[in-house]
């Protein structure tokens, strides 16, 4: 049984965690939660029966401010840690909205999806709600329309890449209470780049029972764009694509070596699957560049360690779908 306590005393726990060792995504955070009546609103607008765990949670917190990304729930994901960042009800709204649209239209038509027991099994269901985000196009869902065997309100992951559905807890209170009890015995550890991670001495990539769905010999085709530029005002382009890709960059920076090209800013990547949010945004990029007469040299790899300079047209052409580069 939920009970108001039971998320209340989870949720401040994790904080107090957080402000031990993370003050500053600590206070990212929304802690106003959000109101009532949005809640009511998104409940209309997705026809789902919001847990009362979920409507507690979120009566104790709203997501974070601004563009911030706060790694909160680390990665299902054992080959990824990327933490997830917690999303305002607007933009939970706003990505349900969003899939919703993408699969309504067919986009995900041709793909399948790795569901554990008790979960739907195509590749978006309106009944789930992302309430959590890497910024990469994965979420972390309540599962309001559970298959047989499954549980109303279970928490589940969405992988745009693999297709894994995993059950990581019957309720996002439970979820939180693991979660708590996992942090405070040291299971898991900050790190500045990834948030909430597995801790160093618990990692153990070869070890297959951890796998989140995705079978680790079977890597999805992914493009990371990187650019360089040079130009006086070089520092007014970075400024401007932090503000645009804040969650992305994070995301990207994970491929970049020390031994790489000299790439000063990190695009999203290009997954199979799925096509991130670079499509609308490169264009703003390259209009910034061009008002402030910065030059752009457009850097390609398949694995964050080889690269292949391309020229804007490529590049722009690759990112709306109509060319495929084979690396």
């Amino acid at each position: 049984m939920v009970t108001r306590a039971a998320v209340s005393k989870s949720w401040k726990r994790i904080c107090k965690w957080l402000a031990e060792n993370a003050p500053s995504d600590l206070s990212n955070i929304r802690m106003s939660g959000a109101e009532a009546q949005a809640l009511k609103s998104f409940e209309s607008l997705s026809g789902a029966s919001l847990p009362k765990d979920f409507i507690r949670l979120y009566g104790l917190m709203d997501g974070t401010e601004g563009d911030a990304a706060v790694g909160v729930f680390p990665s299902p994901d054992d080959h990824d840690d990327m933490a997830y960042s917690p999303l305002p009800l607007e933009e939970i709204a706003g990505n349900w909205q969003m899939e919703k649209e993408l699969f309504e239209g067919g986009n995900y038509t041709d793909l399948e999806a790795d569901p554990d027991e008790g979960v739907a099994g195509q590749w978006w269901h309106t009944g789930w709600i992302p309430f959590a985000t890497n910024g990469a196009g994965d979420f972390i869902c309540v599962d309001t329309a559970p298959a047989e065997g499954g549980t109303a309100g279970q928490v589940i992951a969405f992988s745009h890449e693999s297709g894994a559905r995993p059950v990581l807890a019957a309720s996002l209170a439970e979820y939180l209470e693991t979660l708590a009890d996992s942090l405070e015995t040291g299971v898991y550890e900050y790190h500045q780049d990834y948030g909430i991670r597995r801790a160093s001495g618990e990692l153990d990539s070869d070890d297959p029972s951890r796998a989140s769905g995705a079978d680790p010999t079977v890597a999805p085709a992914t493009t990371w764009v990187g650019i360089s530029f040079s130009g006086k005002k070089s520092g007014t382009l970075i400024r401007f694509l932090n503000q645009t890709f804040a969650m992305g960059m994070q995301q990207a920076m994970k491929a970049w070596t020390d031994q790489g090209p000299g790439i000063t800013w990190g695009l999203l990547s290009i997954t199979t699957g799925a096509r991130l949010d670079l499509n609308n945004k490169l264009n703003e990029v390259l209009m910034h560049a061009d008002a402030e007469s910065v030059e752009t040299v457009f850097w390609l790899s398949k694995d964050g360690e080889t690269w292949e300079t391309h020229g804007r047209e490529f590049v722009t052409r690759l990112v709306a779908g109509s060319y495929q580069w084979r690396g």
